[in-house]
């Protein structure tokens, strides 16, 4: 153990990461346990990560949500600098999803809303994270979560950090844009974090590659995989609209996004309602029966023609409907033509007769 800075002692690492590691370390003037960010050597030296990592903690000071690690106190210590954080008892989602594999749907809707909710208080402070992955995402013993290492976010203003042709973030939770290497923006996080939705819901990634190449031109070309079919329609609905390639039709903010999972319902998808079948030749069609429907669905009754049959109107009209007195006509005419027929033959036997 050592004394960072006069106050902080460390006991042990809690992460290892490529910037630099994380320490369980009591806060010897407060008495209560923290964790403190460490840089690397080689990384300290090195001025625009220097740089960065200083944002980091300006950012994270400025932001606060219970959704978001809070930033207790930032400084060097003999030209190392460290960044003193909130200690989050409990592991991360990515430790979680390799102990307990794919979480229920109703775990994942309101461990994403609290995600976008959280995402959404950093965007309006002009800070983008850049790099959601399940493993920069702790949760706490009772299953909330903590966004941590913002350090790689920049201000949407643009800090002049990243190194031209730099693209930050991990291929299997890159979006499009910056796997094509433009700017990320507060849709980029959304996109993200509708993929760690989907990991949470398989259990799989949803792209991953045998290379960080291929992974990133899977996250600009392929569609994403189908979610499990006991998914409930609502959640899909969102998640798939959150992975759009194309930004603009995503949902326009997390804060949006967050409403969105609030308003998810979680029933069972359920087959469509029994519809009759299409007709594919000329005979006419029978008469439509009354159409069953599910107690359980909650979707409305679709008109026949969404599914590509007549209308049901227009189908009795052309088959059923038969013009009122049709068939008294028909059942007078002909008895009057036979009698009419035998009383002229009568008068002409008559008439040779005489």
């Amino acid at each position: 153990m050592s004394l960072l800075a006069g106050r902080y002692r460390t006991e042990r690492v809690l992460a290892t990461g490529g910037m630099g590691e994380v320490w369980l370390a009591t806060d010897e003037t407060l008495g209560r346990e923290v964790a403190v960010k460490l840089l690397h050597a080689d990384v300290a030296r090195d001025k625009v990560f220097a740089a960065r990592f200083r944002e980091e903690a300006r950012h994270l000071a400025r932001i606060s949500h219970p959704a978001i690690v809070a930033v207790y106190d930032f400084g060097e210590d003999d030209g190392d600098p460290y960044l003193v954080m909130e200690y989050v008892a409990g592991r991360t989602l990515a430790q979680l999803l390799r102990d307990e594999g794919p979480q229920a749907a109703g775990v994942v809707r309101d461990f994403l809303g609290q995600c976008a909710d959280a995402l959404g208080v950093a965007h309006a402070a002009g800070i983008v994270h850049r790099d959601i992955k399940p493993s920069n995402i702790l949760v706490t013993a009772d299953g909330h979560p903590k966004l941590t290492d913002f350090g790689i976010a920049r201000m949407l203003t643009g800090s002049g950090l990243t190194r031209t042709g730099e693209v930050l973030g991990t291929p299997q939770y890159l979006s499009p844009e910056q796997a094509a290497g433009g700017a990320a923006d507060a849709r980029s996080d959304i996109y993200a974090l509708a993929l760690v939705g989907f990991e949470m819901l398989t259990g799989t990634r949803a792209f991953d590659r045998s290379t960080p190449v291929e992974t990133a031109l899977a996250q600009l070309n392929d569609p994403p995989p189908h979610l499990p079919p006991d998914t409930p329609e609502d959640l899909a609905m969102v998640i798939g609209s959150c992975l759009a390639k194309d930004p603009g039709r995503r949902p326009a903010s997390a804060g949006m996004l967050s409403r969105l999972l609030a308003e998810v319902r979680l029933e069972p998808p359920t087959a469509p309602n029994p519809m009759p079948h299409a007709v594919t030749d000329p005979t006419p069609l029978p008469t439509p029966q009354p159409q069953v429907r599910h107690a359980q669905s909650s979707r409305p009754q679709l008109p026949a023609a969404d599914v590509g049959l007549p209308h049901v109107a227009e189908h009795q009209a052309r088959h059923h409907e038969v013009p009122p007195q049709s068939e008294p006509r028909a059942s007078w005419r002909i008895p009057v033509l036979v009698s009419a027929v035998v009383l002229v033959a009568l008068l002409v036997m008559i008439a040779l007769g005489r």
